[in-house]
């Protein structure tokens, strides 16, 4: 017994053109996200390394900080700052700092200070540093500090 189909013979092989089609757009699909990851995975390796950078550089705020011969009263003129860089074996060996500090002159004791106003000055300086990291990746940290004395 045959069964009677009229338009079977034009059917013929369409289940593979569905196929191909539906393979094609789950690889462009797939090549997408790949790329996606890709670029997703750049920019944290970029952020890890300006968080490296940042990093150093607040080490040399804190070693400019705990450093006082780099503020005291030989570093007393305006427009020679003293510079300073990353000791060898305080840091890892991807990331560096330097930076300056500058005597930018003296004030009145800051209020609040407990400081008698006529009696001590304030010495204002400012420290740069700058952090390097990972792929040549910068940071620059600018602080003003003062120094009390007579």
């Amino acid at each position: 017994m045959k069964l009677f189909r009229p338009f079977a013979h034009k059917e013929e092989g369409s289940i593979l053109v569905v196929a191909l089609v539906v393979l094609a757009l789950l690889t462009i699909l797939g090549m997408a996200a790949s790329r996606l990851s890709e670029t997703e995975r750049g920019m944290a390796a970029g952020w890890k390394s300006q968080k490296q950078a940042f990093y150093a550089a607040e080490a040399a705020r804190s070693y400019a900080a705990r450093s006082p011969g780099l503020y005291d009263q030989t570093n007393m003129v305006t427009g020679a700052p003293r510079v300073f860089s990353s000791p060898s074996g305080l840091l890892g060996t991807r990331q560096s700092f330097a930076g300056s500090v500058e005597y930018l002159g003296h004030s009145d004791v800051p209020r609040g200070s407990g400081f008698e106003t006529g009696r001590f000055r304030a010495y204002r300086y400012k420290i740069q540093c700058v952090g390097q990291g990972p792929s040549g990746a910068k940071a620059n940290v600018e602080i003003g500090c003062y120094r009390l004395g007579y």
